[in-house]
């Protein structure tokens, strides 16, 4: 009998994982079916069900994959930046580079609008990936408060939350419009102008 190592499993699972991600931007979460999603992985629907439960453990396993992207990501931008303020523009960058990707914007509104139409296993995996996702702009913001380089009246999970926002209205302008939007330089200029002293505050 042929023995099936880790490593076998492992791809199995991540080509999967990364056809339920194609199908559910293509056709929607709602509108996704386990055989599409086997289909596109060139696989079996049987062959799906013994690593995955359903269509919610996808979901779940969609976004357990892009907390971790997200994390790496985040250590990425401190481990690489000269100061708290370069950090947080970094990790913005390497954010808006994923949003960039067309696939990852649709999939993206496809959970926004599942949860706003179905709410369910989509809603509660979107709001907690929102939450994780602010939570991590919310330290570094506050690291960069305690450097003395953002100011230390600023209410550092507001700001994490209006550059949450930025980072996903970029993506989907740059959908919309193509590459006509210079994404990078508008969130560095927004976190160059919250770090700028006000006139007789310096």
């Amino acid at each position: 009998m042929t023995r099936v190592t880790q490593a076998h499993i492992d791809a199995r699972v991540g080509a999967i994982r990364n056809a339920a991600r194609t199908v559910f931007a293509r056709r929607g979460i709602e509108g996704a079916t386990m055989s599409e999603i086997a289909a596109e992985a060139g696989l079996s629907t049987g062959a799906i069900y013994r690593y995955f439960q359903g269509k919610d453990d996808l979901i779940a396993a969609a976004f357990a994959e892009g907390r971790e992207r997200t994390r790496q990501a985040f250590e990425k931008a401190r481990a690489t930046s000269g100061g708290m303020l370069e950090a947080i523009i970094e990790a913005g960058r390497l954010s808006l580079a994923e949003m960039m990707d067309h696939e990852t914007v649709c999939l993206d509104l496809e959970c926004a609008l599942g949860s706003a139409r179905a709410g369910g296993a989509i809603g509660e995996q979107t709001r907690a990936f929102r939450e994780y996702t602010i939570d991590l702009v919310e330290g570094l913001v506050a690291a960069a408060q305690e450097a003395g380089e953002l100011p230390p009246e600023l209410d550092a999970r507001g700001l994490s939350i209006v550059l949450n926002a930025l980072v996903l209205g970029l993506g989907l302008l740059e959908l919309e419009m193509g590459g006509r939007v210079d994404a990078e330089e508008t969130l560095a200029l927004l976190v160059r102008l919250v770090a700028t002293p006000r006139s007789g505050t310096a």
